[in-house]
């Protein structure tokens, strides 16, 4: 039986006790909302609120991977909302959100970053929300900070993948060569039948069991018949990502932006490294900080969720977003 006392996102999951900072995080005080972005219902997540603090709490705008969910920085942005006013959003066709029949575009998804902090009144005369990106929501950053590049204060994408170019491993590329195509879901029978069959992609070890099990129980839904994956397959369908260029792009276009931007990245992680970041921080005259997280790997916040937390307030001060930040 279930504690009655647990918090409502963890009243599903069998793998507690939880470590006291988590339960502690879930506990902040946090708002569900939606907002409509051409034509698409957008849910998210709000913690600490704007004017609480004196001066006036600096925004942050988090976006997840691919397949995923805001859930992602549910335990992450309850720690830096003390000092900040943050909001997580389900991109279109995830998480909670609506999916969009016509298929989805970066464009899209840089108008739904905006939207969102549109929702949550973080544009005044002085003020301007910074981006803190993961994988494929990075390239969501890149796209917003390219497309609106007065609407944010700086870009840090954690763990985005990107490369020298030609330097991609031959995995990658057969990857990204054969992504799947859109097709329905399978429904499966019972809620143990569809968790069994959750995976980190890429691939890799996870050893907060109660994290992965956090992240996998918020990513089905129930459906007729069972329970089936909230992600609309559809997303699969994505306009020139199965060209390996597009991907080489990453890295110069990151570079050449002209809002403050930071790096974060796991030392364990297939899809970025030092020499990607050594190559990034070559092609500008800017100062980009950049931080390798130990023991990580590509998902920075189940591996080492306190080490990342640390690691996005020292980058959001090396960048001027708001003051230097410990414990």
């Amino acid at each position: 039986m279930h504690d009655p006392e647990l918090h409502e996102d963890l009243r599903d999951l069998d793998s507690g006790p939880y470590p006291q900072w988590f339960t502690e995080a879930l506990a902040v005080p946090r708002r569900e909302r939606s907002t409509i972005v051409d034509g698409c219902d957008i849910h998210f997540f709000e913690w600490g609120a704007p004017d609480e603090g004196k001066p006036r709490r600096p925004g942050v705008v988090m976006t997840h991977g691919m397949m995923a969910h805001a859930r992602c920085w549910a335990f992450i942005a309850p720690r830096l909302a003390q000092h900040y006013y943050v909001v997580a959003f389900d991109l279109s066709g995830m998480g909670d959100s609506g999916h969009r029949s016509g298929g989805y575009t970066l464009e899209q998804r840089a108008a739904e970053a905006v939207g969102v902090a549109e929702a949550c009144g973080m544009y005044t005369d002085d003020a301007r929300p910074a981006l803190v990106c993961h994988s494929y929501g990075g390239t969501v950053g890149l796209a917003s900070a390219e497309l609106y590049p007065d609407r944010f204060a700086a870009l840090i994408a954690c763990d985005m993948s990107m490369s020298r170019p030609g330097n991609r491993s031959e995995s990658f590329q057969e990857r990204v060569r054969n992504r799947p195509a859109p097709r329905p879901h399978r429904i499966h029978p019972t809620r143990e039948a569809i968790l069994a069959r959750f995976r980190l992609a890429p691939d890799q070890p996870c050893a907060n069991t109660y994290l992965f099990d956090y992240l996998a129980n918020h990513s089905i839904r129930e459906a007729d018949g069972g329970y089936c994956w909230k992600f609309d397959p559809g997303i699969f369908a994505m306009d020139g990502q199965r060209d390996t260029t597009w991907w080489d792009s990453i890295a110069g276009r990151f570079a050449g932006l002209s809002l403050p931007r930071g790096l974060i990245y796991g030392m364990n992680s297939e899809l970025v490294n030092a020499d990607a970041t050594d190559y990034v921080c070559a092609l500008t005259e800017d100062f980009i900080p950049v931080r390798g997280i130990a023991d990580a790997w590509h998902h920075l916040m189940l591996d080492q969720p306190l080490h990342l937390t640390q690691a996005i307030r020292d980058t959001l001060s090396d960048l001027s977003v708001g003051t230097p930040i410990t414990g």
